[in-house]
């Protein structure tokens, strides 16, 4: 017999909405801090702050209503030390870290809220905007989290405004985790993107991992019913694949790249398959 049913919560997490003066609207903002933080099971948002001077390496999450929890997990599993509760099966990986997820209260269309904040343009610049000066001053004030240690985490729209900030605002964020970014004919070119990048630029100051999955297949798969010529060439493997040659050809002396195509992955699954390598080559765990 079922009895005493009751939500799921993920450990340690904190959820709550925050009104962007920069964008003018509200997202929803999920906080999960390393069980070392402070108290096991947290499930309260009042938070004593950790020893004075501790600071903890801050990744956030777009997309957190599908993205979160897969990366908060493999961040935490990852940063476990081996103690007599794992029997030996685990040594610390990852450092111990906070995972910020962006996302939208319930009642929004996640459609249109994406396309604003992470398409180019003047919405993708206030989404910044609201990183840059409310919700990183809060998780750096309230969470202990390192202003100097920031990786942003973007897959698909995530992907494309995480590539467009890596080029024109690169400081924001210090690691860049991007996934299957697709460039919409009209909406963005990618060799035009970097090609103005370095036209202007003789180093790139960041540690990126670029990935895509190998079966991800061009746009028109993506929508069958479009009717543009441009779809059926816009192949998000051969985009990623040439971007990542481009980079790796500009010899910058500050930047540390690496990219991968997961041959059998798709759209939907390369993000499960990408987590944890590419948040172990963001921190150099592996190389």
């Amino acid at each position: 017999m079922v009895s005493n049913v009751q939500p799921a919560i993920i450990p340690n997490t904190m959820v709550f909405e925050m009104a962007s003066e920069a964008v003018g609207d509200t997202y929803k903002i999920s906080v999960s801090i390393p069980p070392s933080y402070c108290c096991a099971d947290l499930v309260t948002p009042n938070l004593p702050k950790p020893e004075s001077g501790v600071r903890y390496p801050v990744a956030y999450v777009l997309d957190s209503d599908l993205l979160y929890p897969v990366v908060q997990q493999t961040a935490w599993l990852a940063s476990l030390e081996a103690d007599a509760s794992t029997q030996g099966m685990v040594a610390q990986d990852l450092p111990k870290m906070i995972v910020v997820g962006i996302g939208y209260p319930h009642g929004q269309n996640p459609l249109e809220q994406r396309n604003r904040d992470m398409l180019p343009g003047a919405g993708s610049e206030a989404f910044r905007e609201f990183f840059r000066d409310e919700l990183m001053p809060l998780i750096e004030s309230e969470y202990q989290g390192d202003p100097n240690d920031k990786t942003i985490v973007g897959h698909s729209l995530g992907g494309l405004f995480s590539i467009n900030t890596l080029f024109e605002d690169t400081s924001l964020f210090d690691r860049y985790f991007i996934g299957s970014p697709p460039f919409f004919p009209g909406s963005v070119n990618l060799k035009t993107v970097e090609e103005n990048y370095a036209a202007e630029n003789d180093d790139l100051n960041a540690n990126v991992f670029l990935f895509v999955g190998g079966e991800e297949g061009t746009l028109q798969d993506w929508y069958p019913d479009a009717v543009n010529e441009n779809l059926k060439i816009n192949n998000p493997v051969t985009n990623v694949e040439n971007l990542a040659k481009a980079l790796s050809a500009r010899g910058y002396e500050s930047l540390v790249f690496d990219s991968h195509t997961f041959e059998t992955e798709t759209h939907l699954t390369v993000m499960s398959a990408a987590t944890a390598r590419g948040l172990r080559q963001l921190h150099g765990i592996i190389e």
